[in-house]
């Protein structure tokens, strides 16, 4: 689990032992770095969750990289404090090596005062698989801008998505 506050990781992160030689995250001010290793299967979902504080600013870029013959799930989520009017820009990119299946679910549960954009960009290789589907509840002002590149054979996407939002008054 990673986890951000207004998009800077905690310091206390730390990698399970038995993740050590499958997965590489790298992370610092600027941008997080999750690395999949060839042929690892990681059976249990990833998690990054980014807690929009109050009425700062988050702006964070996430690159996930999934090697050859890889399997791995991330959970991404957005949450924030009942008050404030906080603004999250996200920037994530995500890397498919040959043979790969990648499932990624992004969850946004923010207050009606704030506001999360997201730009994400997907590149498949060769018989490479991604399994999306984005949840957002609630949040003042969403923006989820998606692009697949299936620039190679065989590969496949599958995108959903779900919005629900509070009646306001």
């Amino acid at each position: 689990r990673i986890e951000k506050t207004n998009g800077i990781v905690k310091k206390d992160f730390s990698i399970a032992e038995e993740l050590k030689n499958k997965i590489d995250i790298q992370f610092s001010q600027e941008e997080s770095t999750i690395i999949v290793k060839d042929n690892a299967i990681i059976e249990k979902p990833i998690q990054v969750v980014n807690l929009l504080d109050g009425e700062k600013s988050a702006n964070s870029k996430t690159n996930i990289i999934i090697g050859e013959n890889a399997q791995a799930t991330v959970l991404y989520c957005d949450d924030s404090l009942p008050k404030g009017d906080a603004t999250a820009e996200h920037s994530i990119n995500v890397k498919l090596a040959p043979y790969s299946n990648f499932a990624f679910y992004k969850l946004e549960n923010v207050n009606n005062d704030t506001s999360v954009s997201s730009d994400m960009v997907f590149d498949l290789d060769n018989d490479s698989t991604i399994s999306t589907f984005f949840i957002s509840l609630n949040g003042g002002k969403l923006k989820n801008s998606i692009a697949v590149n299936l620039n190679h054979q065989h590969a496949e996407a599958d995108i959903n998505g779900l919005y629900l939002m509070d009646i306001l008054p």
